[in-house]
């Protein structure tokens, strides 16, 4: 029963972000809660983690912002509370549910967790290069930027927070530390090139950015933990050829990189939210219209800046007060949606709250835990990507936070006894 874990996780952390998979989603989820109390029946508590974690205040304090928010300054406290139930009251039942299972678990028995979270971000890396496959074979071309799904936006994220879980396991091997995943080394280095292959041929460069980030990130770790017994040189140089190969991948199957420095500062210049949402500009589309769309976000932020209420969509109504312009749905940087939901406080919540997440991790696995940098490196892939391109709502949300939710339970089992 508990390996078989792995056939409810995986996919419930997989189909998160996929459109039309709400009810197989929640079967997955119910499976989830059925195993669970059969645990909660056979395993009594072996672990509690520690109550005055700061992380455990900050989502506090982000949930009763939210209600507080929705119930006074939201443009329709109904609508808004209603969607803060059904959807923040899911995210907060799967937390329970992650750390439920932690505390009534052994150390050897937490890797089936590990292999459901890491299998459900993976299935997209080997997704993406089926689908690149299947259309070579059907017309002789591969599809770049194309997906099983359709729109490269449902599957690139979780193929760039694969490389959290490989580069992870590649930097605890390096130091000696217990393994992540338990499978050869070369198999290791084989999903991690696929993985950049698959991110490559998605052709999104926020995931580009974010593999480069992710890769430093892993680069400092090993080199900052293993500067004592370990010399930097073999580091920097693994850095460099992954960096290397992200970028020959993405050069190989995408001029979206092309002029980039022209195009941007074309957007800069020139951009209008009016012409942008219209198609009359001249330039890149990708960007002068994310420029244009995240300069009128910020303006909107300034203009509402305790936002319009959760899962009101604010930007989509900013644009429609302030331009008259219907069918808007997102500035393209999470960041900016979440503020104009939610409000100033409420992004700046979730950042502290995402903050000190990485911060845990990172304690964590300086203490000898390796899933502790699994989720410095998985929440700073996916809150950083926000930034720039990215949700911060939805079934996309309610799977990060599941998964960080297991990775941050299984980080403080070591981390527990020495709190702040």
């Amino acid at each position: 029963m508990t390996y078989g874990g792995v056939l409810w996780l995986a996919p419930l952390i997989a189909l998160q972000g996929t459109p039309g998979t709400g009810f197989i989603r929640s079967i997955f989820a119910f499976i989830g809660l059925v195993h669970l109390f059969w645990v909660l029946r056979h395993h009594p508590p072996i672990f509690s983690p520690p109550k005055k974690l700061p992380e455990s205040w900050l989502l506090g304090a982000l949930a009763l912002w939210l209600i507080l928010q929705s119930s006074l300054f939201s443009v329709s406290a109904l609508h808004s509370l209603t969607e803060l139930a059904e959807h923040f009251g899911k995210i907060l039942l799967l937390i329970w549910i992650a750390i439920a299972f932690v505390r009534r678990r052994n150390g050897i028995e937490f890797s089936w967790m590990l292999y459901g979270v890491f299998g459900g971000f993976f299935l997209h890396t080997i997704s993406a290069l089926t689908f690149q496959g299947w259309r070579y074979i059907e017309i002789g071309s591969l599809a770049i930027g194309d997906s099983f799904l359709g729109n490269y936006g449902y599957v690139s994220p979780y193929v760039t927070g694969s490389l959290a879980f490989l580069l992870t396991d590649l930097v605890a091997r390096y130091l000696g530390q217990q393994r992540l995943l338990n499978i050869p080394t070369w198999a290791v280095v084989s999903a991690l090139i696929l993985t950049l292959a698959g991110q490559g041929l998605l052709a999104a460069k926020s995931s580009a950015v974010m593999s480069i980030v992710l890769i430093l990130m892993a680069g400092i770790a090993a080199m900052g933990y293993g500067h004592k017994t370990h010399s930097g040189k073999p580091v920097l140089m693994v850095c460099a050829v992954l960096i290397g190969t992200s970028l020959a991948f993405n050069a190989a199957f995408s001029n979206r990189w092309d002029g980039a420095t022209k195009h941007l500062t074309q957007a800069i210049q020139q951009a209008d939210t009016k012409a942008a949402f219209q198609n009359t500009f001249q330039g890149d589309a990708s960007y002068y219209q994310r420029y244009a769309w995240g300069r009128s976000g910020l303006e909107g932020i300034a203009a509402h800046p305790l936002g319009y209420g959760y899962g009101s969509e604010g930007y989509g109504k900013y644009i429609f007060e302030t331009y008259a312009i219907t069918g808007a749905v997102s500035s393209h940087s999470g960041w900016i949606d979440f503020a104009l939901d939610n409000g100033i406080p409420g992004l700046a919540l979730l950042l502290a709250l995402s903050a000190m997440l990485v911060y845990r991790g990172w304690r964590a696995f300086g203490q000898g835990n390796p899933v502790g940098l699994a989720l410095s490196l998985f929440v700073v892939n996916y809150i950083g990507r926000c930034a720039i391109d990215g949700h911060l709502v939805g079934s996309r949300l309610t799977g990060f936070a599941f998964a960080a939710a297991i990775l941050w339970a299984l980080s403080v089992t070591s981390d527990a006894r020495s709190p702040d």
